[in-house]
C-alpha cells in the first residue's frame, strides 16, 4: 500500500499505477525481466520520469528565486 500512495504522490494516476505496479518490485528487481517490460510501459515511465524532472527543476528554480529575494529583504536572516 505504501508504494502505491508513493507513485500517487509522485503523480501517476490510478491507471499509471495499474499498469506499472506489476514490474516494480524494488528499485534493483524488476519482475518480469527488464527486457520483457513492454516498450510503451517503459515509455510511460519514462514521460513520467521527464515530468517530475521538470517539475524539480521547477521547483528548484522557485526555491532560489524565493531564497534570494527572502536575503534581499531580510538580511538578518529574519
Amino acid at each position: 500500500m505504501g508504494q502505491i500512495r508513493g507513485l500517487l504522490d509522485s503523480g501517476l494516476t490510478t491507471e499509471m499505477n495499474r499498469v506499472i505496479l506489476p514490474y516494480l518490485c524494488g528499485p534493483g528487481h524488476l519482475v518480469p525481466a527488464p527486457e520483457d517490460v513492454p516498450a510503451k510501459t517503459a515509455a510511460l515511465l519514462r514521460g513520467h520520469v521527464d515530468r517530475v524532472q521538470a517539475r524539480t527543476d521547477c521547483l528548484a528554480r522557485d526555491r532560489d528565486r524565493l531564497a534570494a529575494y527572502l536575503a534581499a529583504v531580510r538580511p538578518d536572516g529574519g
